[in-house]
């Protein structure tokens, strides 16, 4: 740099912007008490979400998927290209406005004596595109500066050019929105579904609460929640299926019909010939196309969720609670080839269990044991200890391999103590004597040109699980009427258990396949503390 022969860089930056967009939003609710033991709650909410626009309509509308391109090639019909806002009659919205948002509440308490109750609702909730968008995908590249620095020759040797003159072909002037359908020819592009809607999703719960005797309170519910039209991205130049036979031949180099059209910048121009594969897409005029925002996710979750409760009486106090639950996805992973696979989703947790407890032990003033002695209520009174223990079980794991993921032969789960089988142990040959899971239930696919039916995450296959106690003893000395000492000890992970991070789930490196490699938490720390109070 100091002699003005940088070794790499760029010049650019995003222009200046202001996007703008509306939300407008409505609810009305009314609670109706039919007779003293039912009341029923009646809402709705309607939401009216505007797509975001620019002020100097820097912004593209979305993909005109069938249009002639105006660049076309011999034997090489193209089609599609960028649509820009406020171009050529186009709104100046980023795609079209949402008006079906219509959101209704219902709920209702029927109480059948002073002790028991039963609960239900259900409301569909909308969630807004505007916080999920991706703000650097908002503004097309064609409105941005980007220009790379090349300081070196293609020998690899020799500098390219100097500070003196960094960009010897000039500094092309932005193109903005004016070649149309012909913008970023030979280059990738993205942009947002024009006719993309709001996700939402359906909650329903229906519960039953039932006072205890000795201040407890019991609590069963049935919860379900269905999200739907949830956002994701695909690349529309995907390699369709029916080329999977062809194999290797997707390599071979052939003629580039884009050579001479296209500009030479770009890997579509760059060269006279082409691999046979980067002609195979919907849209071979460019690298690859990303589509934001489809609404193509669907999750499904249910949930039975049981409590028990006891209020603070005779110095203790507990709260406990269970979930068991499943949680599944549609995974659509393509709009060229269209492959359902529904299966558990990575965020799944079928057991869920969380313990907490205080209590004031019974000695001192005011208690049932040594009371009205002073000097045992110096040593002995306002002892507290409180405890939290929680448990979940593991995340779904997800076995890959070099040519996709692998096809299960037989059940791979394995039981035991995690600690004998932590992938630790290795014969002579390299081979694994104690994975985590059984390395040997999957089949690899004879070639990447094969399509896996295999769902993405296995449910009976998952990480280890989480546990842990943690507990605190407390004390409280009373030096004067308004003087106070607090001495406490906190011990997280009193059992000093570890927390095992996931095996290797990778078959295409045998030696981390089902092999645990690190503990992620799980060490026993202590903490006193002192403080006084007046």
């Amino acid at each position: 740099l100091v002699m003005g022969i940088p070794n790499g860089g760029s010049l650019g930056g995003a222009v200046p912007f202001a996007l703008r967009s509306y939300l407008y939003a409505a609810y009305a609710q009314d609670d109706w008490k039919v007779n003293p033991r039912l009341t029923l709650t009646l809402g709705v909410r309607y939401e009216l979400e505007k797509p975001w626009t620019e002020r100097y309509n820097q912004l593209s509308y979305g993909f005109d998927y069938t249009s002639p391109n105006p660049v076309q090639v011999p034997n090489l019909p193209l089609k599609g290209g960028l649509v820009f806002a406020g171009v050529n009659g186009v709104p100046r919205k980023q795609g079209k406005t949402d008006y079906n948002n219509f959101g209704p509440r219902f709920g209702f308490a029927y109480s059948f004596n002073d002790k028991t109750i039963v609960r239900g609702g259900y409301a569909l909730f909308y969630q807004s595109n505007l916080g999920n968008m991706d703000w650097n995908m908002r503004i097309p590249e064609t409105f941005n500066t980007d220009l790379t620095y090349i300081g070196t020759a293609p020998d690899g040797v020799r500098p390219n050019t100097t500070l003196m003159n960094p960009f010897p072909a000039g500094i092309p002037a932005l193109t903005g929105s004016s070649l149309g359908l012909a913008t970023r020819l030979g280059e990738s592009i993205a942009f947002w579904a024009p006719d993309r809607v709001l996700a939402y999703n359906q909650q329903w719960s229906l519960g039953v609460q039932r006072l205890l005797p000795w201040q407890m309170k019991f609590d069963l519910s049935f919860v379900r929640m269905l999200s739907v039209k949830g956002m994701e991205e695909f690349d529309l130049n995907e390699k369709p299926d029916k080329y999977l036979a062809l194999g290797k031949a997707e390599n071979d180099m052939v003629p580039n019909p884009f050579y001479g059209i296209l500009p030479p910048t770009t890997s579509h121009g760059s060269n006279k010939t082409i691999m046979q594969k980067n002609l195979w897409g919907a849209y071979p005029q460019f690298k690859s196309i990303t589509q934001e925002g489809t609404n193509s996710q669907t999750v499904v979750y249910h949930a039975v969720q049981l409590g028990i409760d006891k209020r603070f009486s005779n110095g203790f106090q507990f709260l406990t609670n269970y979930t068991g639950s499943k949680k599944i996805e549609n995974n659509l992973t393509s709009l060229v080839n269209v492959r359902h696979y529904r299966s558990i989703s990575s965020g799944d947790r079928p057991h869920l269990f969380n313990f907490a407890a205080v209590y004031e032990l019974p000695f001192g003033q005011g208690k049932s044991l040594l009371n009205g002695k002073a000097l045992a209520d110096k040593l002995f009174g306002g002892w507290i200890v409180s405890s939290v223990f929680g448990y979940s079980a593991g995340k779904p794991l997800s076995i890959s391999d070099a040519n996709g993921r692998p096809i299960r032969i037989k059940d791979p789960s394995k039981s035991g103590a995690i600690a004998n089988r932590r992938g630790d142990l290795v014969d002579a040959a390299g081979n694994i004597l104690n994975p985590y899971f059984d390395i040997t239930a999957f089949q690899s696919l004879p070639t990447q040109y094969m399509v896996s039916a295999e769902v993405p995450y296995l449910s009976e296959l998952r990480a280890p699980s989480f546990r842990h106690l943690d507990m605190s003893l407390i004390k409280r000395f009373r030096i004067w009427e308004s003087v106070m000492f607090d001495v406490r000890a906190d011990v997280a992970n009193v059992l000093n258990t570890p927390q095992w991070g996931a095996p290797g789930t990778s078959m295409a490196t045998k030696n981390t396949f089902g092999v645990i490699r690190d503990v992620v938490g799980g060490n026993r720390t202590i903490q006193l503390s002192f403080r006084g109070v007046f």
